[in-house]
């Protein structure tokens, strides 16, 4: 009796190891984005006395300054056109390139809308740029992270019935003097946008 129950025992752990990994898989599944989008744009601006420059430089920096000619924000721009439909959930995913050795030990970067979607990274500066409104998303970095992600879901589905071309502003909301790099997609973590 005790060597039948002892089976039973063992067979009742057997399955529920099998339907544990089963659910482990499928949500693993469920977790996988449908679609992934690279910027067909991206580069940096810098104001002040370098407001009329452009930075397309392979990476993409924000630093916050109170003085114009040091403040830097990241831009890039997505194509979702190919999109069929509204997305359920879209993430910006961001490879850190430097984190500065004088920040803080942890940094916002503001995510904002741009509303200019016609600008051209190897021409782009400072004021063709304009942050739209407050940010739609912060990510918070620190100086472990190796990419840096946030949800951005309502800006790609309002771009995706216009025209599905999506632009991003990201904006240093941290103190001043703090300064963080990413990978442009010309590096090889390339800035992505996930669908889901």
């Amino acid at each position: 009796m005790a060597i039948a129950r002892r089976t039973g025992m063992k067979k009742l752990l057997f399955l529920l190891l099998i339907l544990g990994y089963g659910l482990e898989n499928e949500s693993s599944a469920q977790e996988k984005p449908v679609q992934v989008f690279q910027p067909v744009q991206d580069a940096y601006v810098r104001g002040g006395q370098h407001q009329d420059k452009n930075f397309n430089l392979g990476r993409i920096e924000v630093r916050s300054a109170k003085k114009a000619d040091y403040q830097r924000h990241g831009i890039m721009l997505f194509d979702v056109s190919s999109l069929k439909k509204v997305p359920q959930k879209a993430l910006l995913k961001l490879t850190v390139g430097t984190y500065g050795k004088d920040n803080p030990s942890s940094v916002q970067i503001g995510i904002y809308r741009g509303s200019n979607v016609k600008w051209k990274e190897k021409s782009v500066t400072w004021s063709d740029i304009e942050l739209d409104g407050e940010p739609i998303a912060l990510m918070e970095l620190s100086e472990t992270t190796k990419t840096g992600s946030c949800d951005i879901t309502q800006w790609v589905a309002e771009r995706f019935n216009k025209n599905g071309m999506v632009a991003i502003v990201i904006k240093n909301e941290t103190k001043e003097g703090s300064f963080v790099s990413f990978h442009s997609k010309e590096g090889f973590g390339k800035p992505s946008l996930e669908i889901y």
